[in-house]
C-alpha cells in the first residue's frame, strides 16, 4: 500500500511538469455547488489545483429560475477554493480573471456550451451581477491577488455589468490590495436599470434617453481617472458601454454620483485605450486624454452629444501629445455619423453625394497628420443596408428588446 502511495504521488510529480499540467493553468469554472465542489477538492490537495493561473468563472443563465440558486454556498465554496491558491500557489495569486455568463446545454449534467436561448435581458444582467458579486467577494475575503488581466464580461456580447455595482466594488481599500499589480482591464458596463427613459428604438436615438446616458459616462470616465490610486501598474484599459435605452434609471444612484471624482493619481504606465459606445461630451473626452495620456487610442460607436471632434483630433496630432496611434471607427457628433476626409468609400450611399469612410487607422509618420472630417450629404439609399447596420450596432452597443436572443 505504501509503495502505490509513493508510485502515485511520483506520477503526479511527472504529470505536475510539461504539458499535460499547462491543461491545469487555465480551468473555466462554473458558479454552482457541485463545481465548486470539486475545484475546493483539487486545490487543497495534490500538486495540480494549485497550478491554476487563469480563472474565468462563468454564471450559467437558465431562461426561466435565472442564476442565483444557492448563492451563499457558492460564496463560501469559492472563497476557500480561492484561498487555497492564495496559500498553496507559488506565486499567491492569478495571472488573470474572466467573468462571464453563459446558457445551459439542458444536457443531464447541467453543462454549458454557449448556445442560444431567448430570455429577458435583466435575467442576463442578474447573472452578470451575481457572478460578479460572488468572484469579488471571495477575492476580498481570501486575498487573492489577479497579477495581469481582469476582464468584466469583456468579450461576452449582449451582457454588461450596471456600473453603480462595479464602482461600489472597485474603489475600495479592499481592491487596492487584491489588483494593485494588474496590468490590463477589461470591462463592460451599463447604466443602472428602473424605469425612466424615453423608449429609443435604436442606437441613434437622441433627446433625453441620449443625454441619461451622457450623464452615466461622464460620471464612469471620471471614476476611471481615480483608478490610478487603486491598480497604478495599469498598462492597458479597454471600456465598452451599452446603452439600455428605456430601461435606464433617470439618474445615477445616489451613492454612486456622490463619489468625489477628483482626478486622482495620474497612470504612470497606461498605454493602451479603448472606448466605445459611450455617450460623451467634447470636454469630458479632451480631459480624459489629456489626463490619461495614452500612447494608442481606439474609440467604436462614440456619441459627442456636445461640442465637435475638433479640439480632440488636433489633441492627437499635436507634438507634446502622447498618442502614436489610433483606430476610429463609426464616430458620431451628434447623432450624425462622422466620415474622415481620406481615401476610401463609406459603407452607404448618399443622396448628395459620396464622402470618405467612418473609419481612420493612423501610426508612426501619419499620426500627427491634421485629421479632417464631414457629415453624410443626405440620407442613405439602401435603406436595407441601413437595417442591418442599425442592427450590427444595435446588437453590439444596446439598446435591447424586452426578451433578446442571448448567445453565451
Amino acid at each position: 500500500m505504501n509503495s502505490l502511495r509513493l508510485a502515485s504521488r511520483t506520477m503526479e510529480r511527472k504529470a505536475s511538469q510539461g504539458t499535460f499540467a499547462s491543461s491545469f493553468e487555465k480551468k473555466d469554472i462554473k458558479l454552482n455547488v457541485e463545481t465548486l465542489q470539486n475545484m475546493v477538492r483539487v486545490t487543497s490537495q495534490g500538486w495540480l489545483g494549485p497550478l491554476l493561473r487563469h480563472c474565468t468563472i462563468t454564471s450559467i443563465i437558465h431562461p426561466k429560475y435565472g442564476a442565483g440558486d444557492n448563492a451563499s454556498e457558492c460564496l463560501h465554496l469559492l472563497i476557500k477554493a480561492f484561498d487555497n491558491l492564495k496559500h498553496r500557489s507559488k506565486s499567491g495569486s492569478l495571472v488573470s480573471l474572466h467573468l462571464r455568463v453563459a446558457t445551459p446545454t439542458g444536457g443531464a449534467n447541467d453543462g454549458f456550451n454557449g448556445t442560444d436561448v431567448v430570455c429577458s435581458w435583466q435575467t442576463i444582467w442578474e447573472a452578470a451581477l451575481h457572478v460578479f458579486n460572488t468572484t469579488m467577494l471571495a477575492l476580498y475575503e481570501s486575498q487573492l491577488l489577479v497579477s495581469k488581466h481582469l476582464s468584466v464580461f469583456g468579450n461576452v456580447r449582449g451582457c454588461s455589468l450596471a456600473c453603480d455595482a462595479f464602482l461600489a466594488s472597485i474603489h475600495t481599500p479592499a481592491s487596492a490590495q487584491i489588483f494593485r499589480h494588474l496590468k490590463e482591464l477589461t470591462v463592460s458596463l451599463s447604466a443602472s436599470y428602473g424605469s425612466g427613459a424615453e423608449d429609443q428604438v435604436g442606437p441613434t436615438a437622441a433627446g433625453v434617453g441620449a443625454q441619461i446616458q451622457s450623464t452615466y459616462s461622464s460620471l464612469i470616465l471620471k471614476s476611471i481617472l481615480r483608478l490610478g490610486h487603486i491598480m497604478p501598474d495599469l498598462e492597458k484599459i479597454d471600456l465598452h458601454w451599452y446603452n439600455i435605452g428605456q430601461f435606464t434609471a433617470n439618474a445615477p444612484i445616489q451613492a454612486a454620483a456622490s463619489q468625489e471624482c477628483s482626478d486622482g493619481m495620474t497612470f504612470a504606465n497606461l498605454r493602451v485605450c479603448g472606448l466605445h459606445g459611450l455617450y460623451t461630451s467634447e470636454s469630458d473626452l479632451l480631459h480624459f486624454f489629456q489626463t490619461v495620456r495614452p500612447a494608442a487610442v481606439s474609440m467604436r460607436g462614440i456619441y459627442l452629444l456636445s461640442g465637435t471632434w475638433a479640439s480632440i483630433f488636433k489633441y492627437f496630432a499635436r507634438a507634446d501629445s502622447a498618442v502614436t496611434s489610433y483606430d476610429l471607427d463609426d464616430v458620431h457628433e451628434g447623432t450624425q455619423l462622422v466620415h474622415f476626409d481620406v481615401p476610401g468609400t463609406s459603407n452607404f450611399s448618399y443622396l448628395g453625394g459620396n464622402v470618405g469612410p467612418s473609419t481612420l487607422k493612423r501610426q508612426t509618420t501619419q499620426i500627427k497628420d491634421i485629421i479632417g472630417y464631414r457629415f453624410p450629404p443626405g440620407r442613405a439609399l439602401s435603406s436595407g443596408k441601413v437595417m442591418r447596420y442599425i442592427r450590427k450596432k444595435r446588437d453590439e452597443f444596446g439598446p435591447p428588446c424586452r426578451t433578446t436572443f442571448f448567445h453565451g
